[in-house]
């Protein structure tokens, strides 16, 4: 089975998803995890301090998955970065124990949050640049990935961009 998915990356897609009302999704699980645990505790602790270096409001990620306390529209930007952390974890497991490596796929595609975090897999920009705009001004993800696009475009990653065009779906400008 592994073999099948490391032959077929160079067609496979990568979708991110956005922000829900339930966030936790199986990460409790994918955090107890003898072997996948690790990761993702490196991970959330480093979206932890993403989001206590860009709000000064201290918070453990950690702590809230292994309680099973799921996000709401007043924990936001915890949220924004539990759901960052967690993907970009999901990703090194994947290549860490499967030899399944994200940048092998031809698309990434996300929505609102999940273009954030498309950037950040595809190296773009970096995760904690990203949160930080995020969670500190309160701006919708998918309007400063769009923006961003069209700053710094790369073939690596998609997001909202049509890859023939390199027009934005979003804002329909083109970089």
């Amino acid at each position: 089975m592994t073999s099948e998915l490391i032959a077929r990356m160079p067609t496979a897609a990568f979708a991110f998803r956005g922000y829900n009302v339930t966030n936790l999704g199986k990460t409790p699980e994918l955090l107890e995890h003898p072997v996948y645990g690790p990761t993702f505790e490196k991970h959330l602790k480093a979206a932890s301090e993403i989001f206590t270096t860009a709000t000064l409001r201290r918070v453990d990620l950690i702590k809230r998955v292994r309680l099973r306390e799921e996000t709401t529209l007043d924990s936001y930007g915890e949220a924004l970065c539990l759901i960052g952390g967690a993907s970009l974890a999901q990703l090194e497991c994947l290549q860490e124990h499967f030899g399944v490596a994200f940048a092998n796929a031809k698309v990434a595609i996300g929505y609102s949050l999940g273009e954030v975090v498309a950037l950040s897999a595809a190296d773009v920009y970096r995760l904690d640049a990203l949160l930080s705009a995020c969670t500190t001004v309160g701006i919708r993800p998918d309007d400063r990935a769009c923006s961003m696009l069209r700053a710094r475009p790369s073939s690596r990653v998609l997001t909202s961009v049509r890859p023939d065009t390199t027009s934005c779906s979003t804002c329909s400008t083109r970089p």
